[in-house]
């Protein structure tokens, strides 16, 4: 299926971005839960969540070094807080 491995490539290039920045590997799956989750809720493409966290400061001010907090939320509570902080920021509407 075409769009799976759009998918798929979407998810490794986010990955190898993501793993430039040295985070261990706990992290890592978490932050790439997140902007996958993140991606299925607002129709929008993983490369994108991840363009829009990264330039707004979440990724690596927010969701990064609150991993141990963060990682404890039910999926729905933190797409909730995610989307809203990224209207904060002004990278969603």
């Amino acid at each position: 299926n075409r769009s799976s491995d759009l998918s798929i490539t979407s998810t490794e290039t986010v990955v190898g971005n993501i793993t430039s920045h040295g985070m261990d590997k706990k992290t890592l799956e978490f932050v790439t839960y997140c902007i996958s989750k993140l991606s299925f809720h607002l129709k929008l493409s993983q490369q994108e969540v991840y363009d829009r966290l990264k330039r707004s400061g979440i990724l690596y001010g927010y969701i990064v070094p609150s991993y141990d907090v963060l990682h404890t939320f039910g999926s729905r509570y933190l797409m909730d807080d995610l989307t809203d902080y990224m209207k904060e920021k002004g990278v969603l509407s």
